[in-house]
């Protein structure tokens, strides 16, 4: 059921503001430094780390060993040459067991933006509440109407060339008849030619 624009703007102001305050309550019960899904990444990767093989060459640089592949870690740069680091602000596999092997915490190394302290930033401000459009004063302008149905262009019809018998078209009406007077004549002819003999 379609609705007027303006319903349909509330409709989506509420939406928004009751899941902001259920995204703060959310954080607030958490406890972790990290949001809760990036824990779980991490805590992923941490699982993975068990099979890499860790060489240092110093300077926070390092050469990973892991299932047949060989990568290069720098931790003071954030990057790793799988990229996986690079493109989601996530350490990977490789970069973990290079902080355990250095002996350090893995949440030194988490991105600011995955910190609770950031996502609680974000959500600190909320959408106020309105009251109803039955209170809202008249502002004299002409109402919101939705856009006009324009009509989309087809595929373009094929041009042909009529010929003699294209000229000579009969309607559905005609045809019909043609037929019954075909299928008479011929069973005419058949009954005749059936006396005959």
């Amino acid at each position: 059921m379609s609705k007027p624009i303006i319903d349909m703007l509330e409709d989506i102001r509420r939406m928004r503001m009751q899941r902001m305050y259920m995204k703060k309550e959310m954080m607030l019960k958490c406890t972790d430094s990290i949001c809760p899904n990036i824990r779980k990444n991490i805590e992923k990767n941490k699982e993975g780390s068990r099979n890499c093989f860790v060489i240092s060459c110093g300077n926070l640089k390092f050469e990973i060993q892991c299932i047949e592949k060989t990568h290069i870690v720098n931790l003071s740069n954030h990057n790793c040459s799988c990229r996986t680091w690079d493109l989601s602000g996530i350490h990977c596999m490789l970069a973990i067991s290079c902080i355990n092997w250095m002996k350090q915490d893995v949440d030194q190394y988490v991105h600011e933006y995955y910190k609770r302290e950031t996502y609680m930033k974000s959500y600190e401000l909320s959408i106020e509440p309105l009251t109803g459009k039955d209170t809202w004063s008249d502002v004299g302008d002409t109402p919101i109407l939705p856009p006009h149905i324009k009509k989309m262009p087809e595929r373009p019809k094929k041009k042909r060339t009529e010929d003699d018998s294209q000229t000579s078209r009969l309607s559905k009406k005609d045809v019909g008849k043609w037929i019954i007077n075909m299928l008479r004549s011929r069973t005419m002819e058949w009954f005749n030619s059936s006396r005959t003999r």
